[in-house]
């Protein structure tokens, strides 16, 4: 799992290509959303989720970002928010 995070200013997407994963989002309540080989997701910039793999089995994903990757925002989940504990920047933290 990566945690909380966004993705600063890139817009990006990722597909399932390996087990299966459950993206966590929140918009005024927490959304659970399974996902299998083949299935994907797009999003905008600033959009915070957590993805996981919540099987025993191995799970593989693709992800791409446009711009390049430079800053990711971490959160931490507060059950009816969630609250940024800070910003990364590539080459620095990771």
């Amino acid at each position: 799992a990566a945690d909380w995070h966004d993705h600063g200013s890139s817009s990006g997407a990722f597909t399932v290509l390996e087990g299966r994963l459950t993206e966590h989002t929140f918009d005024g309540g927490l959304q659970l959303v399974d996902l299998s080989v083949g299935d994907g997701k797009a999003f905008g910039a600033g959009y915070a989720h957590d993805v996981r793999n919540e099987t025993d089995r191995p799970a593989l994903s693709l992800h791409a970002y446009s711009p390049r990757l430079s800053s990711m925002t971490r959160f931490r989940f507060r059950g009816d928010r969630l609250e940024a504990l800070g910003v990364e920047r590539a080459g620095e933290e990771w």
